[in-house]
């Protein structure tokens, strides 16, 4: 709404004579009001927040110093979810930069943070994340590429259960012919048991979408878990809940249905600073670049309970926007449209 007014005066001064009046923007914002997209979550999302199968995951606390010195069991490493078309309009170019920016960092050699990762520190206090919002000059020029031209590993299992079986949609080409042949992954000595955060790809789309896809998804196989759509609804809901953080870069949205429904589902969102986001989400959960988004990301796979405890914080959040909620204000809304109608034409009858 802030947007669609924000822009009215811009498209009145354009508008030939006789124009509307200069204050109709402030008066058609006095009488409307937004009603939120209700989202439709599972029972055993609200009630319990804890998955039927033994993959869920449970909430972790910060370990001690004696914890760490005393268990070789590592925690189990963070899953990043990303949801919704595979479209360009979500920019999977910035997102696929990023992630492989983070592998390169955790598995790629030795861990040396870059001059850009040192002007724009990502600091955690109390569990949230706190963004610099500062940009530097040369940052487009410290962004890393994507590696590729090397032949495929197709030896790689996506994880759990039958995965890997799942069936990727979309279309032979001689582009994607080209990238199955020339790409591998460069994490090949990765394993299930050593990597460091987990990939959640879903979503899917009836056309052809974008070749970073099918890059992303040869060059990360080892941290993906998921990748393309799940078709059943309860083990798409099982699957939210088991990850942490749900990542947009979309440049385009309507409203981020993909996002809250994660977030309902107990991930912290990390958004970009624009759309709808910027109303759904607190500043420190929006990023404005990409080294932004790799930074928190980065705190997130060092600490991973950084997250972890706030979820029952993002599902009491998402809680606003659930059908439930949402079922007694469209109600009462449209209930007093219509008496507002009717007051109107009984006026009309009386004159």
């Amino acid at each position: 709404m802030d947007s669609f007014y924000g822009e009215m005066n811009h498209f009145l001064k354009r508008m030939p004579e006789p124009r509307p009046q200069k204050d109709l923007p402030s008066k058609l914002r006095e009488k409307s009001s937004v009603l939120y997209y209700p989202l439709t979550v599972p029972r055993f999302i609200i009630e319990d927040g804890t998955s039927n199968d033994n993959s869920a995951q449970t909430i972790e606390s910060e370990p001690s110093s004696s914890d760490v010195s005393s268990s070789l069991e590592k925690p189990r490493p963070l899953r990043i979810v990303t949801v919704g078309r595979w479209e360009h309009d979500k920019d999977p170019e910035t997102l696929f930069r990023v992630l492989n920016k983070l592998a390169d960092y955790f598995c790629g050699g030795e861990k040396k943070e870059s001059v850009a990762e040192r002007e724009k520190p990502m600091h955690c206090e109390d569990g949230k994340a706190y963004l610099n919002k500062e940009k530097t000059e040369n940052e487009s020029k410290m962004e890393e590429k994507t590696e590729s031209g090397l032949p495929r590993d197709k030896s790689h299992n996506f994880g759990e259960g039958d995965q890997s079986k799942r069936p990727v949609p979309r279309r032979k080409t001689a582009e994607r012919e080209e990238i199955e042949s020339n790409v591998k992954s460069p994490f090949a000595h990765i394993t299930a048991e050593t990597r460091p955060f987990e990939l959640s790809i879903l979503g899917c789309s009836s056309g052809d979408y974008p070749l970073v896809y099918d890059e992303a998804r040869i060059r990360l196989a080892p941290f993906i878990v998921n990748f393309g759509n799940i078709p059943d609804k309860d083990e798409y809901w099982r699957e939210l809940q088991r990850c942490d953080v749900v990542v947009s870069t979309a440049v385009h949205e309507f409203f981020g249905v993909g996002v809250l429904e994660a977030v309902s589902a107990g991930c912290v969102p990390l958004c970009p600073n624009r759309l709808s986001y910027t109303e759904l989400f607190p500043k420190e959960e929006l990023w404005n670049t990409d080294t932004q988004l790799f930074n928190a990301l980065k705190q997130f796979v060092k600490k991973p309970w950084i997250v972890r405890k706030r979820k029952q914080e993002m599902k009491d959040r998402g809680r606003q926007y659930h059908l439930d909620r949402l079922t007694k204000t469209y109600i009462e809304r449209i209930f007093q449209l219509a008496e507002e109608k009717g007051k109107k034409e009984m006026e009309k009858k009386a004159d």
